[in-house]
């Protein structure tokens, strides 16, 4: 069995998110709302043509997006 790459991995986690948001309703500052209009296809091969930063920014935006809402600060 061959083993995934650093790259492949984190492929894989953003075509997820570009499948849905983790909580059901994106906020309006996420990266991925607009490419989650297109088709599924068109989605995985927009992802398909990011870089490695450009996958890391996805990831990092949903993993703060994910402490902000499951941790909210309160007034």
């Amino acid at each position: 069995m061959q083993k995934l790459t650093i790259y492949e991995h984190k492929l894989i986690w953003v075509e997820g998110l570009l499948i849905d948001c983790p909580f059901g309703n994106p906020l309006s500052d996420c990266p991925a709302s607009e490419l989650r209009k297109l088709t599924i296809q068109e989605r995985i091969s927009a992802a398909e043509q990011f870089t490695e930063n450009e996958l890391d920014g996805i990831i990092n935006h949903h993993v703060n997006c994910l402490n902000r809402r499951e941790h909210p600060v309160s007034p």
